[in-house]
């Protein structure tokens, strides 16, 4: 099957001009999974519409480290901000990446170990989190099939809906569904909290309550 596009794909023109620019740093978040480290200027190529990024010390670079564990953090490139999502690539696609940083980066000395083994098993594609996908997690908690119950008390109304993701984009969602669930105590009349359950044997398979 081939790759079907989603709403997490980049601007055209956003991606054009972060890729003209070279100035893109990424601030994976902190253990704490709230801050952000900081930032870290690293190359960067555009392949088939999609945004990646390799760590020039390889896996033990302590920015790729961070983004390997929290899966998500914030880019500074072009003059933009971008909430992003950080997701380890291998495979195939790495022989275009390579291509990719031969094309931009031809006249550096620094080419051959960003295209060497170290670099390229450190290489990482960053997605957008986009508003359109926020809507959407909005629309997947509202439409989904929910069981209500009273609690205790008759002004209280517990809710809970049963979801499940997509494996691929996991991350992407848990970082959509921490900014919601933060907004929605802080913002929503009534909304008192909100919990997000991940099931240990399957954790695509979400209850939020």
């Amino acid at each position: 099957m081939g790759k079907a596009k989603d709403t997490s794909a980049w601007d055209r023109e956003e991606l054009q001009n972060i890729s003209s620019a070279d100035d893109l740093m990424v601030s994976p978040l902190r253990e704490d999974g709230k801050t952000y480290g900081t930032p870290t200027w690293i190359w960067n190529v555009a392949v088939d519409g999609d945004l990646y990024v390799r760590a020039y010390n390889g896996q033990k670079s302590r920015w790729y480290q961070a983004a390997l564990k929290q899966g998500q953090g914030r880019i500074h490139a072009a003059g933009m901000v971008k909430n992003v999502v950080f997701e380890p690539v291998d495979g195939e696609i790495n022989e275009r990446i390579d291509a990719a940083y031969r094309a931009k980066y031809k006249d550096s000395t620094y080419l051959a170990p960003m295209i060497g083994t170290k670099a390229k098993e450190a290489t990482m594609k960053i997605i957008p989190i986009c508003i359109l996908q926020l809507i959407l997690l909005i629309g997947l908690f509202m439409l989904s099939s929910f069981n209500t119950i009273s609690a205790q008390d008759s002004q209280h109304i517990v809710r809970m809906a049963k979801i499940q993701v997509d494996s691929t984009r996991l991350n992407e969602y848990k970082a959509i569904l921490a900014e919601e669930i933060e907004t929605a105590v802080r913002v929503e009349p009534g909304v008192l909290t909100l919990y997000a359950i991940y099931e240990k044997e399957h954790p695509t398979h979400i209850t939020i309550l």
